[in-house]
């Protein structure tokens, strides 16, 4: 439910703060490259682990309070 412009803009920033691109662009179609490889294989365990603690968190929440 994000606008695709916005997407657009935030994968730019995160490559200009990289130096690199991580997707090939042909036209209208894009695809993961080597670069993006690379990074999504070590980034995800940590999008692994937030998406864990968003689930969890009601449960943890309600112990703590």
């Amino acid at each position: 439910m994000v606008p695709q412009p916005s997407i657009s803009k935030t994968i730019k920033k995160l490559e200009d703060e990289l130096g690199c691109n991580l997707f090939d662009r042909n036209g209208k179609k894009i695809s993961l490259n080597d670069n993006g490889k690379y990074f999504y294989q070590h980034i995800f365990p940590a999008l692994a682990n937030i998406d864990e603690a968003v689930k969890r968190f009601p449960e943890i929440y309600e112990k703590l309070v």
